[in-house]
């Protein structure tokens, strides 16, 4: 993989929360990691009523390295105290990784 191509992350979020709750984690993450210039939020989503196991919701990113961006992320989660089934899932390959254990 090219060293300037972005990396797709996928925060998936086991809690449900209304869209403005999920926006100010997104605020947060895209804030952090512009900050240190590795990515930003590019989407997110919310699922309407309960899933039975899976996540309730997700953030969308792009970063740029993926090693410092996943700290970044995990400081950011930890901070906002998050379900601790979140999980934060690289694309390509795919790889899942937990906001809490390292």
């Amino acid at each position: 993989m090219n060293a300037t191509e972005p990396v797709f992350v996928v925060v998936n979020l086991f809690s449900q929360m209304a869209p403005l709750d999920r926006h100010a984690i997104e605020d947060d993450l895209d804030e952090a990691l512009g900050d240190k210039d590795l990515g930003e939020v590019t989407g997110g989503g919310s699922w309407i009523g309960k899933a039975k196991s899976g996540p309730q919701c997700n953030i969308d990113l792009e970063v740029t390295d993926f090693d410092k961006a996943l700290k970044v992320i995990r400081r950011v989660l930890r901070k906002l105290k998050v379900d601790p089934r979140t999980e934060i899932v690289r694309y390509d390959p795919e790889v899942r990784h937990s906001v809490y254990e390292e």
